[in-house]
């Protein structure tokens, strides 16, 4: 009887340590999320502000939209631009994993479409932000740098 008493108690301890750590690791798995969620959050306040400059700027000319809105997926969010000159342009924001995926799409006057996928990596819980381009890292500090990066092939003309 005693032999089989030290048996369970062998058997409870790994258990008891592997259901700790899948805590655990669920824990860091919500606060990982939820610090993406914020820097999603800041980069699309970033945005809006960075729009609403511009509109103030140019004094919202005729024929020019230029608008945030939310985007297919929970988390993501859209930058359009309507432009009777140039065409058609839309920057689509979301949330995959530790990356932020950016989708450029520009359609001309004519009609022709151009696609550009970007994906830009969040180490460090976030904290830091990357984009692989040709063998080099760009690194942006703040979402503010982020921003303004993202929105210059949508801004220019």
């Amino acid at each position: 009887m005693i032999e089989y008493d030290w048996m369970v108690l062998l058997a409870y301890e790994p258990r008891m340590r592997h259901m700790a750590d899948r805590r655990r690791d669920a824990v860091a798995l919500r606060r990982l999320d939820s610090a993406h969620s914020r820097i999603l959050a800041e980069l699309r306040c970033a945005v809006a502000l960075d729009i609403e400059g511009v509109l103030e700027a140019d004094g919202n000319p005729s024929g020019f939209g230029l608008t945030c809105e939310n985007g297919t997926t929970l988390q993501g969010f859209v930058v359009s631009r309507a432009d009777d000159h140039v065409g058609a342009r839309s920057l689509a924001i979301d949330l995959d994993g530790d990356t932020l995926t950016c989708r450029y799409e520009n359609r001309n006057s004519i009609g022709v479409t151009d696609r550009r996928v970007l994906g830009i990596d969040m180490g460090n819980g976030g904290s830091s932000m990357a984009l692989w381009e040709a063998g080099s890292a760009r690194t942006f500090a703040t979402v503010d740098a982020l921003s303004a990066f993202l929105l210059t092939p949508i801004l220019s003309a």
